[in-house]
């Protein structure tokens, strides 16, 4: 019963990654968006700043929605996190990339497109350098144990 179990909980985190990651993402803007709104109304001059332009704030949130989006796709995978946290990043970048060309082609919007662009450059970078960072911590990760068990 106890391996039924163990296998059910093991495919749900596998199909969590996605939702996972998609929910990270909104709520990390979501929080933000409050936190610098709360800070504004406390009259911090930082957080002015950011609440005042708009460009400071969008910029914030597309560096904390791309490191949400790939650090908790990462924790929430039972096995493979390094290819996991390739897969999500690749995945995060495509999709900043087609709504970059998406939106230079077709115009939807009436934002600045140089912020625009400026934006889905700075979430990639902070995707690709959130990516790093969970390699790294595998690499520790596997290293560690490997001189753990070589110690016996």
């Amino acid at each position: 019963m106890t391996e039924l179990k163990t296998k059910v909980i093991l495919v749900i985190r596998w199909l969590a990654i996605l939702p996972g990651s998609i929910a990270a993402f909104f709520l990390t803007q979501v929080l933000t968006t409050i936190v610098i709104t709360i800070a504004y109304l406390c009259g911090d001059y930082l957080w002015d700043w950011l609440f005042r332009y708009d460009q400071a704030h969008q910029l914030v949130n597309s560096i904390t929605g791309a490191i949400a989006f790939i650090w908790v796709g990462t924790k929430i995978a039972p096995k493979y996190r390094l290819v996991v946290a390739i897969g999500l990043t690749g995945l995060f970048s495509g999709f900043v990339i087609l709504s970059l060309f998406v939106e230079t082609c077709l115009r939807l919007t009436h934002y600045p497109l140089k912020w625009f662009i400026i934006y889905g450059l700075v979430s990639v970078v902070a995707a690709i350098f959130t990516c790093a960072e969970v390699c790294r911590q595998i690499v520790n990760e596997v290293r560690n144990k490997f001189l753990s068990a070589s110690d016996c």
